[in-house]
Order: C-alpha cells, then sequence, then structure tokens
C-alpha cells in the first residue's frame, strides 16, 4: 500500500499520475513502479515548489520591513552602510562604516533624503516631526533623529547599533520614509548631546539616504 498525500497547487497532476499507476498495477504488473516513480516525482515537485513560493513570501516580507542607505563621503566615495529594520516598539539602526578619524562622532537621521556633497547641505536639520529641542540630555529634547555618539576605532572603522523607539518605516507619525525622505549623517566631532541644534557636533562627513526594500 502507499499514500497519496495532495497538493493545492499541482493536486490533479498528482492524482492522475497515482490513479494511472493503480491501473497499470492490474494490468501490467510490474509496469506499476514506473507510474508509482512518477507519481512520487509530482509529489517532491509539489514539495518544492510549495517550499519556495513560501521563502518567496518570507523574503517579500524581510524586504518590506527594511530600509537601507549606502554610506558616501563628501567625494563622493563609499564608505559603509546603514539599515533601519522594523522591531517591536521601534526601528533598529545598524551602521558599518569606515575612513573616521578614531573617536567619537556625532551621528544623527536628518529630516530629507539627500546627500549632495561636499557640505551634505541638502539634508536639511535633524530628523525632528514632534518639534523639539537637540539632545538626550536637554530637557526640553530630544530630536526623534538624535542618537548617542559613534566610535571610531583606532584604524577608523565602526560598527553601531540603536533603536529608536516608536519609530517606524512608513506610519505613523514617526515614519522616517515620508514625502522627502530621511538621511543619515555622520559628523566630524561627538555631540553633546545638549545644545540646540546639532550639539556642537561639527562638519558633516558621511551621508547615505535611505531607500525601502
Amino acid at each position: 500500500p502507499f499514500f497519496v498525500v495532495y497538493s493545492i497547487v499541482l493536486e490533479q497532476s498528482v492524482h492522475w499520475h497515482c490513479f494511472r499507476g493503480t491501473i497499470e498495477k492490474r494490468d501490467r504488473g510490474m509496469h506499476f513502479f514506473k507510474s508509482s516513480n512518477i507519481c512520487s516525482a509530482g509529489l517532491v515537485a509539489c514539495v518544492v515548489i510549495s517550499l519556495s513560493a513560501c521563502q518567496t513570501t518570507a523574503q517579500a516580507d524581510a524586504a518590506a520591513g527594511e530600509a537601507s542607505a549606502q554610506l558616501i563621503a563628501a567625494d563622493g566615495t563609499p564608505v559603509g552602510r546603514a539599515t533601519l529594520t522594523e522591531v517591536g516598539g521601534g526601528l533598529r539602526l545598524k551602521v558599518d562604516a569606515q575612513h573616521l578619524t578614531p573617536g567619537l562622532h556625532g551621528i544623527h537621521l536628518h529630516t530629507v533624503g539627500k546627500c549632495e556633497g561636499p557640505k551634505f547641505e541638502s539634508s536639511g536639520g535633524h530628523w525632528n516631526p514632534m518639534a523639539k529641542q537637540h539632545g538626550l540630555e536637554n530637557p526640553m529634547g530630544t530630536h526623534s533623529g538624535d542618537m548617542p555618539n559613534l566610535q571610531a576605532s583606532a584604524t577608523g572603522s565602526a560598527s553601531y547599533s540603536y533603536i529608536l523607539k516608536g519609530a517606524s518605516l512608513d506610519t505613523g507619525p514617526l515614519a522616517v520614509m515620508d514625502m522627502d525622505g530621511t538621511s543619515i549623517m555622520i559628523h566630524a566631532k561627538a555631540d553633546d548631546n545638549k545644545t540646540d541644534p546639532s550639539g556642537n557636533s561639527g562638519e558633516r562627513l558621511i551621508c547615505g539616504v535611505f531607500t525601502k526594500g
């Protein structure tokens, strides 16, 4: 005896092969096993297609919950990458950057998704939809795009992670992917986390524009 498992995708095809195998068992003896192999192949194909469809759906879901940015220096040279991923309660920012001076650097989200060098003024000010003052230590703050300083190593590289609480990619008042987009900026100096409007963090050194997917 053998068991037939139907798939919605290939139900009719698998059913035909298995039915044919039953007839051939009665009429042609050992020929049945060839048709049974066809039936098994149909079932395997069905499973493969189903798994492929699930994988494609999962990839699409993942892409829908993430935005990324290539980081560039003032001359347009690529120097790293940043991602924003939707997590429970906000967005997780991850940054990998190179060619920095060792030490602390201010890092913020800016209100416009443009990075036109060399000064990156096209990115506008800090992302601040709630109209507060700058600084994690400012009693009148903070900007929604304010974050702790990024630490660059002695070799000028940096890996950074931070949760932007309450933020989202494209829903609600703290959506980063609005009509004019959002950029990320790394500054020349450390952010003092209290001085409005940008914490005395110096020149804009590295910029990236977030795109979804």
